[in-house]
């Protein structure tokens, strides 16, 4: 089974979209793919919902509900990784996958595409993800 790690974005996505991003989640809940995050990741997600988005506390809830049914979430610290020179903030996306041993960071973060690849692990769009070979169908 393949294992990736979604960023902040496209989980927000997901979770107010649907479109792909949703697409993705959905496969993780099947059980198609796993995909793993960290608690920083989530608790980011979280916080774009409530301050961007104006989700109430409840919402916010059933978005972390939705997080933890479809995500791994990490349970060790990941390492300190200074892979993303143009936004650190993304760093921790890259620890976690680092951490995760993923094969696969999903993004539309422009910061990480960029990179295309740190340290074996391929950066890449959902889109790009969906279309495969990234997963196995």
């Amino acid at each position: 089974m393949k294992r990736a790690t979604p960023d902040s974005n496209i989980l927000v996505s997901a979770i107010v979209f649907g479109g792909k991003p949703g697409e993705l989640l959905d496969m993780a809940l099947r059980g198609e793919i796993k995909l793993v995050v960290s608690p920083e990741i989530a608790a980011e997600t979280c916080g774009v919902l409530r301050e961007k988005f104006k989700f109430s506390d409840e919402m916010v809830l059933n978005a972390w509900e939705r997080i933890l049914d479809t995500c791994t979430m990490l349970k060790e610290r990941p390492p300190e990784v200074r892979a993303v020179p143009d936004d650190v903030d993304d760093d921790r996306v890259v620890a976690c996958a680092i951490a995760a041993g993923v094969e696969t960071i999903i993004s539309g973060d422009r910061h990480l595409l960029k990179l295309g690849m740190h340290e074996g692990i391929r950066i890449m769009r959902v889109a790009d993800f969906l279309r495969g070979p990234a997963i196995e169908r």
